[in-house]
């Protein structure tokens, strides 16, 4: 198997967001999923996201997290790492 795919996505919450669906190559992807001044915010990962951390509810917190997407699930390869 091949990766040969990397990708930085960046969201800033100003409501309640469900991310439904992920598609792309096979790879490595990072989220970083922000709040805006207003926070308390809330973020729903796709269910072929495995071991996602929970997003900061604070206002102008963040999550960064890595994954490993083989085209069907992604996994977390690194602890969400949350700042308030």
């Amino acid at each position: 198997m091949t990766f040969s795919g990397f990708g930085v996505y960046e969201i800033t919450l100003t409501g309640n967001v469900t991310f439904s669906t992920f598609s792309g190559n096979p790879g490595y992807y990072a989220f970083i999923v922000i709040q805006d001044v207003a926070g308390n915010h809330t973020f729903a990962w796709p269910g072929s996201f495995v071991n996602a951390a929970t997003v900061s509810p604070t206002a102008s917190g963040s999550l960064t997290q890595v994954f490993l997407w083989d085209g069907t699930t992604a996994y977390a390869i690194s602890p969400g790492m949350v700042f308030p």
